[in-house]
């Protein structure tokens, strides 16, 4: 069984976790639309550094493997992170460049200061769905568990990010065309089960960090994790890790 479920839903956690994400549109079971913005290309990390310095920049990143999922990611060794939860049916973990304490210090009244996060703020959301009919296509199965009157699917195209193929969903608000269109991942886990990477600061895909994660991203326990060899953005918050 597949239970409806909102991606505000994981966005409320984010909150809770002192993450000020922009709301976003939920996208509708209706036929995909013709846009003229076409989807970002998805890229691997740029500006790799030489391989005299791979060691010490690949240990700025620390692995974790999800024992429920056997999925896998690499993320920058000082980013808040919450674990999918261990039992349940799907569920989502939270990666943030930030703490709570640095939100609070450059945000008023639960926002960003002037309404743009800091250079270097970065968030994603990863998570599962499961209980899909395989027979299904990954767009057709997001559509039967998302909110189907918030938004539509204005684009849909499969991208390589690192080792792994996605299809990325352009999703777009039916109550405000004035929203900009919101980027999702989706990936097909198992036949009965989708994996979503929901980057929550869509004017920052290209960073080394978001790129570094996607492209670091392990499907099962017997592939192992894309360490990345690219620098992160530096530290905004104490980051004993990544001292010399």
């Amino acid at each position: 069984m597949v239970h409806k479920i909102s991606l505000s839903v994981f966005f409320v956690l984010s909150a809770l976790l002192a993450a000020c994400a922009p709301e976003t549109a939920q996208p509708a079971p209706s036929e995909t639309q013709s846009v003229e913005t076409p989807l970002p290309e998805s890229v691997p990390p740029t500006e790799a550094v030489p391989a005299t310095e791979e060691s010490s920049v690949s240990t700025l990143w620390v692995g974790y493997r999800d024992e429920r999922y056997g999925i896998g990611l690499a993320f920058p060794c000082w980013w808040a992170f919450t674990p999918m939860p261990t039992e349940g049916y799907g569920g989502a973990m939270t990666l943030r460049s930030f703490d709570e304490e640095y939100f609070r210090a450059h945000s008023t009244k639960g926002n960003w200061n002037g309404d743009v996060p800091p250079e270097g703020v970065f968030a994603v959301d990863i998570g599962v769905f499961e209980g899909f009919d395989p027979a299904l296509s990954i767009v057709d199965a997001w559509n039967t568990v998302t909110d189907p009157t918030m938004s539509v699917i204005t684009a849909a195209e499969e991208q390589v990010i690192g080792q792994n193929t996605a299809t990325a969903i352009q999703l777009q608000n039916v109550n405000n065309s004035s929203d900009p269109p919101f980027i999702m991942y989706l990936y097909r886990l198992a036949p009965d089960k989708i994996l979503f990477v929901s980057p929550l600061f869509q004017d920052r895909l290209d960073a080394n960090d978001i790129q570094g994660i996607m492209a670091s991203l392990s499907l099962s326990r017997d592939v192992p994790i894309q360490v990345p060899t690219v620098a992160p953005h530096e530290p905004l918050i104490p980051a004993a890790c990544a001292e010399n």
